[in-house]
């Protein structure tokens, strides 16, 4: 393990963001509040198949009940081609691409579907990221508002969440896919989480104007109380060195990346429960796609409210 290059990386990463490292503390709230939720196990498989063309009908007909604008964003998206003639939108079976990530990148979109429930979900995800990734700039490579940045993911989880409620409303799908697929994003949230308290403690021993070594962290890790969220997690961290081990080998921290997860598996389980669901999640969809919003103006103007009233 190159601890000097850690070390670096670290040091970097705490002179170019102060303002994420400012949020850092609501967003380690919650992390924790994160971990110590607990996740549920399920048998293998789903209820039944679903073919691919019905799992994308099934996205529309749920987008049409929000509104038929979006309904319409989608479907033109689905079905836009570059000059070349080549799909935006790319839909590859899972089984010849395991490997594959669901992303936007450089303008394009991937799917990597099963012919299970979990695509729709998975449709819906990265199609909201396009649709408000679309309002934001021609400039297809550069696409982030600052808003964007730390909000995109509440918005596709939270859309996540309404889908599910419709799906099985609807009989499409049965309330234990919904739990199962539920059971899979709290998972995914908790590694995210994890990311969020082992980096933050690195980014607190550069505060502190420490070097990152593998004693200071060993004595870092021996102050921490047994029954908190950041000894069992620090625990593993010990045991088996992965994040450390991936800080080394890409060069670069997590946070960024995770903080969206965790912010967003948060938000939209407090969102979710809002009388006015709807027109919140339109609200916050609109907002991250404007590039004069950033992040005050949605905190502040949309989600302040519903994490106080939630805490009441």
């Amino acid at each position: 393990m190159d601890f000097k290059k850690i070390d670096s990386v670290v040091d970097t990463f705490v002179k170019n963001n102060s303002l994420r490292i400012d949020t850092l503390p609501m967003v380690i709230d919650y992390s924790k509040q994160i971990l110590n939720k607990k996740s549920l196990s399920f048998k293998d498989g789903w209820s039944r198949e679903i073919e691919l063309n019905d799992s994308i009908k099934n996205v529309y007909k749920f987008l049409l009940t929000l509104d038929g604008e979006l309904a319409s964003q989608f479907y033109n998206i689905l079905m836009s081609k570059d000059e070349n003639d080549k799909p935006y939108v790319n839909l590859l079976p899972r089984d010849k691409h395991p490997e594959g990530k669901n992303e936007v990148k450089d303008g394009r979109i991937y799917i990597y579907y099963d012919n299970t429930p979990l695509d729709m979900f998975t449709i819906l995800h990265e199609m909201l990221h396009k649709m408000n990734e679309c309002k934001i700039l021609e400039d297809e490579l550069n696409t982030e508002t600052f808003a964007r940045d730390y909000f995109g993911e509440t918005v596709s989880i939270l859309g996540e969440l309404m889908l599910g409620e419709y799906l099985v409303n609807e009989g499409i799908i049965t309330k234990e896919d919904f739990d199962k697929r539920k059971n899979l994003r709290l998972n995914n949230s908790k590694e995210a989480a994890r990311d969020i308290l082992i980096e933050n403690e690195l980014i607190e021993l550069k505060l502190q104007g420490k070097e990152i070594t593998y004693e200071n962290l060993i004595e870092m890790f021996n102050t921490f109380d047994k029954t908190t969220s950041e000894y069992f997690v620090f625990a593993d961290e010990k045991y088996d060195g992965s994040r450390l081990k991936n800080i080394n080998r890409d060069g670069k921290l997590r946070t960024p990346v995770s903080q969206r997860y965790v912010i967003g598996y948060f938000l939209s389980n407090i969102l979710s429960r809002r009388e006015t669901l709807e027109e919140d999640f339109i609200k916050l969809h609109t907002a991250i796609g404007d590039p004069e919003a950033n992040i005050n103006n949605v905190y502040y103007d949309i989600i302040v409210k519903e994490v106080h009233e939630n805490k009441k």
